[in-house]
C-alpha cells in the first residue's frame, strides 16, 4: 500500500469517527444508548459482509478456532463502545473525545503488564505526559461534590464512563493482539 493511500485512509477513517460521535451526541437525547450501539454494530456489519463476499471469503472467513478469545474481545469493545457513547450524552463532545483518547495511553501500560512488551523510558515520559493532559481534561468534571448533585452531576458521571470506556478500547486492542498470536 502506497503512504498516500495509506493516509487517506486515516483521514476517512478520522472524519468517519468525528460524524459518528457528532451522530451519537445528537441521538441520544432521543434513543436508549443500547440502541445506538447496537445499529452502530449494525450497520458496520453490512460493509464487512459485502467486502468478505467481493473477496469470497464470506462466510469462511467467519470461522474462528478461538470463539471465547473472540468472545472476550466482543464483550470489552461493546461495553467500551456503550461506555464511550454514554459519555457523549453526558459531556460536551470535545471533552467525551478527549477523554476517550487515553486509550493508547492505556495501552502502553496494559501491553507492558500483559503482553510483556517492553517499553522504554522515553514512552513511559509521553505516557506520563498525555496522562496529565487526561487529568487536566478531567478536572473540571471532577469536583469534591459532583457525585452528591444528583442529576447535575452527570458531567462527572459521563467523565468516568469515558475513562472507562478509553480503558475497554485498549483492553480491547490488547486482547485482538492475542488473538493474531493465536
Amino acid at each position: 500500500m502506497s503512504p498516500l493511500l495509506g493516509i487517506s485512509f486515516k483521514l476517512l477513517s478520522a472524519l468517519s469517527f468525528t460524524l459518528m460521535s457528532a451522530a451519537i451526541k445528537l441521538l441520544a437525547a432521543r434513543y436508549p444508548t443500547g440502541e445506538l450501539v447496537f445499529f452502530r454494530s449494525f450497520f458496520a456489519l453490512i460493509p464487512l459482509v459485502i467486502w468478505l463476499s467481493w473477496r469470497s471469503e464470506f462466510p469462511s472467513a467467519l470461522k474462528t478456532s478461538n470463539l471465547r478469545g473472540h468472545m472476550k474481545r466482543g464483550i470489552i469493545g461493546s461495553t467500551g463502545m456503550f461506555l464511550g457513547f454514554s459519555a457523549l450524552h453526558l459531556l460536551p463532545l470535545s471533552d467525551a473525545v478527549a477523554i476517550g483518547y487515553a486509550a493508547p495511553l492505556i495501552l502502553v501500560a496494559l501491553a507492558a503488564l500483559i503482553l510483556k512488551e517492553k517499553v522504554r523510558v522515553y514512552r513511559w515520559t509521553a505516557v506520563g505526559v498525555g496522562f496529565l493532559g487526561v487529568l487536566l481534561m478531567l478536572s473540571p468534571h471532577m469536583k469534591p461534590d459532583a457525585f452528591a448533585q444528583g442529576l447535575s452531576g452527570a458531567p462527572a458521571i459521563g467523565a468516568l464512563l469515558a475513562l472507562g470506556g478509553a480503558f475497554c478500547s485498549a483492553f480491547a486492542s490488547v486482547e485482538v493482539r492475542m488473538l493474531t498470536r493465536t
